[in-house]
């Protein structure tokens, strides 16, 4: 466990990294693509239903003044980019094939008989839809929990279909999602969310500044208490951001303890290494290198 947290804090953690392709187009639980797209066309499309019933009840502009509707915007961005990228993956079959100088990053185990020995499939880094679906899952996820949080501690809830879509099942759909899927999670990628709480935290300081409104919520009022808005901005930028994600990396953790139990072949995924091969010079990516073949 040390080993892991040591290595959850070097600063590569804070890119997109270490994760092959293949993540994004098979769940956790089985390699079958399928299994996933059902998931991910489900949710897009009760995602995109709620949303547009939604905007025909939003009568005025205020509706983006609130955390909430940004929230279920980001769910929206990620149910729907996840659901293309699903598709791409399972359309395209590409072989990832990443070439390097002195060797190739790997995923699963080949045997290469000239050598008699292990190597593995190379792959490609990932491509910039990828890293843009992870930062908005990790988003989606931290805020909905947030959002969640708050609103059934510091409200007085309506019971209405349109709160509990917005304020439960906007936690369960992605708490779903995240058990579901085989992308990792890093505990630096903190920072992504709370670039977007320190984002809508000054929103509400322009709206303030403008004249527009000065409370957005009771809790949040730059009018009368500045100095607790201040800190509630900062507390959740700084404090509730981190403690977020380090519960959700150790449900990750958890989710990949059980996951190598139902399916051993996801495991392979996750171990990344470069293997030194003599043979090895340059290989256009998209083929196989010769001296395997």
């Amino acid at each position: 466990m040390g080993n892991v947290c040591e290595d959850e804090f070097q600063l590569k953690r804070f890119g997109f990294s270490d994760c092959p392709p293949e993540r994004f187009y098979t769940t956790q639980w089985h390699k079958c693509p399928w299994l996933l797209f059902a998931w991910k066309l489900f949710a897009m499309l009760y995602w995109v239903a709620m949303w547009v019933a939604t905007l025909v009840g939003a009568a005025n502009i205020t509706y983006w003044v609130y955390l909430t509707n940004w929230d279920v915007l980001v769910i929206l961005m990620y149910l729907v980019g996840s659901f293309t990228v699903t598709v791409y993956g399972i359309v395209t079959k590409e072989q990832w094939i990443q070439p390097t100088d002195t060797g190739v990053r790997t995923v699963s185990g080949v045997v290469d008989p000239r050598e008699d020995k292990t190597i593995t499939t190379p792959v490609l880094p990932l491509r910039w839809f990828h890293m843009l679906i992870w930062q908005l899952q990790l988003v989606a996820m931290g805020l909905s929990f947030i959002v969640t949080v708050l609103y059934w501690t510091l409200f007085n809830p309506k019971f209405s279909v349109y709160d509990y879509n917005s304020h439960a099942i906007n936690f369960v759909i992605m708490m779903l999602d995240f058990i579901i899927i085989a992308i990792p999670t890093r505990l630096l990628h903190f920072v992504y969310m709370a670039l977007l709480s320190a984002i809508y935290c000054i929103f509400t300081a322009i709206l303030h500044g403008a004249g527009y409104t000065s409370h957005v919520y009771s809790f949040l009022n730059w009018a009368t208490n500045p100095g607790l808005s201040a800190g509630i901005c900062i507390g959740i930028t700084f404090v509730a951001t981190p403690l977020v994600q380090t519960l959700f990396w150790c449900v990750y953790l958890l989710r990949n303890y059980l996951g190598d139990k139902v399916n051993p072949t996801t495991s392979n995924m996750t171990s990344q290494h470069v293997i030194m091969t003599p043979q090895y010079r340059s290989v256009e990516a998209g083929k196989v290198n010769p001296s395997f073949q």
